[in-house]
Protein backbone atom coordinates (compact mmCIF):
# COMPACT_ATOMS: atom_id res chain seq x y z
CA UNK A 1 0.00 0.00 0.00
CA UNK A 2 1.44 3.35 -1.04
CA UNK A 3 0.05 6.80 -0.26
CA UNK A 4 1.25 9.73 -2.36
CA UNK A 5 0.57 13.05 -0.67
CA UNK A 6 0.81 16.40 -2.44
CA UNK A 7 -0.66 19.87 -2.25
CA UNK A 8 -3.74 20.40 -4.43
CA UNK A 9 -2.83 21.23 -8.00
CA UNK A 10 0.75 19.98 -7.64
CA UNK A 11 0.48 17.08 -10.08
CA UNK A 12 -0.05 17.61 -13.81
CA UNK A 13 -3.01 15.99 -15.55
CA UNK A 14 -2.38 12.28 -16.04
CA UNK A 15 0.50 12.27 -13.57
CA UNK A 16 -1.30 10.20 -10.97
CA UNK A 17 -1.77 7.28 -13.36
CA UNK A 18 1.83 7.48 -14.56
CA UNK A 19 3.20 7.65 -11.04
CA UNK A 20 0.95 4.82 -9.84
CA UNK A 21 2.12 2.67 -12.76
CA UNK A 22 5.78 3.33 -11.94
CA UNK A 23 5.31 2.56 -8.24
CA UNK A 24 3.43 -0.62 -9.15
CA UNK A 25 6.12 -1.73 -11.62
CA UNK A 26 8.94 -1.21 -9.13
CA UNK A 27 7.14 -2.92 -6.24
CA UNK A 28 5.98 -5.89 -8.31
CA UNK A 29 9.42 -6.41 -9.83
CA UNK A 30 11.37 -6.25 -6.56
CA UNK A 31 8.89 -8.17 -4.40
CA UNK A 32 7.92 -10.70 -7.09
CA UNK A 33 4.18 -10.10 -6.76
CA UNK A 34 1.46 -9.56 -9.36
CA UNK A 35 0.80 -5.87 -10.12
CA UNK A 36 -2.78 -6.18 -8.84
CA UNK A 37 -1.35 -6.74 -5.34
CA UNK A 38 -0.02 -3.16 -5.31
CA UNK A 39 -2.34 -0.36 -4.14
CA UNK A 40 -1.56 3.32 -4.70
CA UNK A 41 -3.71 6.06 -3.15
CA UNK A 42 -3.37 9.81 -3.73
CA UNK A 43 -4.11 12.37 -1.06
CA UNK A 44 -4.19 16.06 -1.97
CA UNK A 45 -4.09 18.64 0.80
CA UNK A 46 -5.01 22.33 0.54
CA UNK A 47 -2.02 24.46 -0.52
CA UNK A 48 -2.08 26.27 2.83
CA UNK A 49 -1.61 22.94 4.64
CA UNK A 50 1.72 21.90 3.08
CA UNK A 51 5.09 23.28 4.19
CA UNK A 52 8.73 22.47 3.52
CA UNK A 53 11.33 23.93 5.85
CA UNK A 54 8.68 26.11 7.47
CA UNK A 55 7.66 27.66 4.14
CA UNK A 56 4.71 26.85 1.85
CA UNK A 57 5.77 24.05 -0.47
CA UNK A 58 4.67 21.40 -2.91
CA UNK A 59 6.53 18.19 -2.08
CA UNK A 60 5.64 14.78 -3.40
CA UNK A 61 5.61 12.49 -0.36
CA UNK A 62 5.41 8.74 -0.89
CA UNK A 63 4.74 6.50 2.11
CA UNK A 64 4.69 2.76 1.60
CA UNK A 65 3.76 -0.34 3.51
CA UNK A 66 4.88 -3.84 2.65
CA UNK A 67 4.25 -7.14 4.39
CA UNK A 68 6.89 -8.60 6.69
CA UNK A 69 9.29 -11.21 5.47
CA UNK A 70 10.99 -9.37 2.63
CA UNK A 71 14.80 -9.39 2.89
CA UNK A 72 16.26 -6.10 4.17
CA UNK A 73 18.39 -5.79 1.04
CA UNK A 74 15.28 -5.87 -1.17
CA UNK A 75 13.39 -3.46 1.10
CA UNK A 76 16.28 -1.01 0.87
CA UNK A 77 16.42 -1.42 -2.92
CA UNK A 78 12.67 -0.79 -3.10
CA UNK A 79 12.95 2.45 -1.13
CA UNK A 80 15.90 3.66 -3.20
CA UNK A 81 14.23 2.88 -6.53
CA UNK A 82 10.97 4.55 -5.51
CA UNK A 83 12.88 7.62 -4.36
CA UNK A 84 14.89 7.74 -7.58
CA UNK A 85 11.76 7.35 -9.71
CA UNK A 86 10.00 10.17 -7.88
CA UNK A 87 13.05 12.44 -8.14
CA UNK A 88 13.78 11.57 -11.75
CA UNK A 89 10.22 12.10 -12.84
CA UNK A 90 9.16 14.98 -10.64
CA UNK A 91 9.76 17.50 -13.43
CA UNK A 92 7.44 15.55 -15.69
CA UNK A 93 4.72 15.10 -13.08
CA UNK A 94 4.70 18.29 -11.09
CA UNK A 95 2.95 21.45 -12.31
CA UNK A 96 4.94 24.64 -12.34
Amino acid sequence: MYTCTTAEGTLKAGAKGELAAEITRIHAEINHVPPDCVNVVFSELPQESVYVGGEPGAPLLIAGWARRGHPQKETTRLALELSAAASRSSLAWISE
